[in-house]
């Protein structure tokens, strides 16, 4: 699953941000760069998929990658190409809405990860 597609299915989890900025924040995820927060949320993200997917019975195939770093990679790549398409005002909404993810991250267990990246194809 892209990131993309990833942050569409998310949107439960952040009801009051919107789809452009879950999208735009999913697309920041994949940058990788660590002042970036959306290119850092790929990178938690990964990790906390990877930590759950024993649980879910799942492998990184399963998830459109052959690898987590091939899915944070390609969670990186998915922001760059939506971030390049944002106005400064959309970068900025998105990497708050990252942050703000990221914040929260810690207090989704795998059931509302498994509800997102696997469920929500």
């Amino acid at each position: 699953m892209s990131l993309t597609s990833a942050v569409r299915n998310a949107a439960p989890l952040l009801p009051s941000l919107g789809l452009p900025v879950l999208v735009g924040c999913a697309a920041g995820l994949l940058a990788g760069c660590s002042s970036d927060p959306c290119a850092s949320l790929c990178v938690e993200l990964a990790r906390e998929v990877d930590a759950c997917q024993a649980s879910w019975g799942t492998t990184w195939d399963d998830l459109g990658a052959p690898t987590r770093a091939a899915w944070r990679s390609s969670c990186q790549e998915d922001w760059a190409i939506v971030r390049a398409d944002m106005e400064p005002r959309q970068v900025s909404a998105a990497e708050e809405a990252c942050a703000t993810t990221s914040d929260a991250l810690g207090e989704q267990g795998c059931d509302e990860l498994r509800a997102v990246y696997v469920l929500g194809d």
